[in-house]
């Protein structure tokens, strides 16, 4: 241990009185800028990932709100009687509504791309939907109309929850 300190010792042999409070003041500075420099870039790291969070979750309310019209899109369907036309009619009306929470989405996700990029997965919603409309628009009124379109709800609900956990 003496070894080690040695060229320290030899340093304030060295220096007058003054001189020592001098270097052992500024070392001591050093240290605590140094300390205080890392704290306040620690603090900075949460604070950004703290922002992050939040918009995680406000890009969840509008998921969640998705998940909300796509329920009612689901029940619409489910609740079709066979060769019932109103049907369409329904779907169609509900289609303007998921269409008005897609676009909200998507700004949603714009709005947040300098955090995070989410395109590539709203864009999934985006074709899954367009998939999943042009798939009931073609089903046949028939007795089978409401499982059909009730499974062609299935991937979309793994695309949102794909989505939401990412």
């Amino acid at each position: 241990m003496t070894f080690f300190f040695s060229p320290a010792v030899a340093l304030m042999n060295r220096l007058r009185f003054s001189w020592k409070f001098a270097v052992s003041g500024a070392a001591v500075f050093s240290f605590l800028l140094y300390m205080g420099f890392t704290q306040w870039y620690v603090l900075h790291e949460r604070v950004k990932h703290l922002r992050a969070e939040r918009a995680a979750v406000d890009l969840m309310a509008y998921l969640v709100d998705w998940n909300k019209v796509l329920i009612d899109s689901r029940r619409i369907v489910i609740t079709a009687k066979p060769g019932d036309e109103a049907v369409r009619q329904q779907f169609a009306r509900q289609a303007g509504v998921v269409e008005k929470k897609l676009v909200e989405i998507e700004a949603e996700v714009a709005r947040l791309k300098p955090q995070f990029d989410m395109e590539k997965e709203a864009q999934g919603l985006r074709e899954g939907w367009t998939k999943l409309k042009k798939t009931v628009d073609e089903l046949p009124l028939g007795p089978e109309f409401s499982q059909k379109a009730f499974a062609a709800h299935a991937p979309e609900y793994g695309r949102l929850y794909a989505f939401m956990r990412d």
